[in-house]
């Protein structure tokens, strides 16, 4: 059998681009992400994710980059065996690093 394509169909990749206003349920985030919802208490609890609303106005909801700070946050509790305060710390020092970065963007841009 040959199974080459045809030149009338497309080989073109169609890239993902999520709705950035879609949110998840605590329950399809831990779907998602494979973090039982016991641990994303945790880290809410520990002020490491925070939800898009206010759990006590009507439940968790979280956006895609809630969910990417939860699988990050999980990554480093989980795999590297980080205590939430060493969590903190490091991801404050991230965002610390990333906001130098972009001011150095900034001024050699000049």
């Amino acid at each position: 059998m040959n199974f080459q394509p045809r030149a009338t169909e497309p080989l073109a990749v169609e890239v993902y681009q999520p709705d950035p206003d879609l949110l998840y349920s605590i329950e399809m985030a831990e779907k998602l992400t494979q973090i039982p919802r016991r641990r994303i208490a945790l880290y809410y609890r520990h002020g490491l994710v925070a939800p898009v609303h206010d759990p006590a106005l009507g439940g968790w909801f979280f956006n895609d980059e809630a969910l990417h700070m939860l699988r990050r946050v999980d990554y480093l509790f989980h795999v590297c065996g980080m205590n939430p305060r060493a969590i903190r710390l490091l991801l404050h020092l991230m965002e610390e690093v990333e906001e130098l970065r972009r001011e150095l963007r900034f001024w050699r841009g000049f």
